[in-house]
């Protein structure tokens, strides 16, 4: 039954108890214990066999620090090497490369996204992206300036796409200038403007709802 105040949450049966069915190869004890985790205050309903008759035990789920959730295990880490420089023209030349690869992993992510290689899903907006600095910031000081940085050329590259209203769209109107000697016509600059800031605004509209909604509350 579910205790007084308490909102039913999709896991007990008609009568507000949790059905559990332990036998087989997949439900067994572990799979019991799981399922009352999963809804921890709510009572359980065992269906147990007593001398050839089928009885129903009504079990009341207590909080056991001594029990570990199956969940837990090894957690392997991955292997981190930590580079450091000699001198100012080498801190120099490491940032260039770093800079370079950053580039290089945003041009791929670009190209996957386009190509359906990766799925739109794992675009990340300010709330994943402020989330992810606050992890970041827990390992020290370098490691959040390593990924402000990485977040710079993130800003940058993406400003430069040939999309109006963003640089890339203002590069594209001069090189279209320099090319035919001619101006665009203001008809065309502002459609095209208002088309960029369209898309703009429904990409920010996007990144934004998969973050509530999909990397928080894990609606697909």
């Amino acid at each position: 039954m579910l205790p007084e105040g308490a909102e039913p949450d999709g896991f007990e049966d008609d009568k507000g108890a949790i059905p559990i069915e332990i036998g087989g190869d997949e439900k067994n004890w572990a799979f019991a214990f799981w399922m009352m985790q999963l809804a921890a205050r709510r009572d359980v309903r065992l269906s147990v066999s007593r001398a050839g008759q089928l009885q129903e035990v009504l079990l009341t789920p207590q909080p056991a620090k001594d029990w570990y959730l199956p969940n837990r295990g090894l957690r392997l880490e991955p292997l981190t090497t930590t580079l450091k420089s000699d001198s100012f023209v080498q801190a120099v030349a490491m940032g260039v490369r770093h800079t370079k690869n950053s580039l290089l992993d945003i041009y791929l992510t670009l190209r996957n996204l386009i190509g359906g290689l990766l799925s739109y899903k794992e675009l990340h907006g300010p709330i994943g992206i402020a989330r992810v600095a606050y992890e970041v910031s827990k390992e020290g000081l370098s490691k959040l300036l390593l990924f402000l940085g990485f977040l710079s050329v993130n800003l940058a590259v993406l400003n430069f796409l040939p999309i109006p209203v963003l640089d890339g769209g203002h590069m594209i109107f001069l090189a279209w200038e320099g090319i035919v000697r001619k101006r665009p016509s203001e008809r065309v600059m502002v459609a095209a403007t208002y088309l960029g800031m369209a898309f703009v605004l429904g990409l920010m509209l996007l990144v934004i709802y998969l973050d509530i909604f999909v990397h928080r509350l894990g609606i697909d």
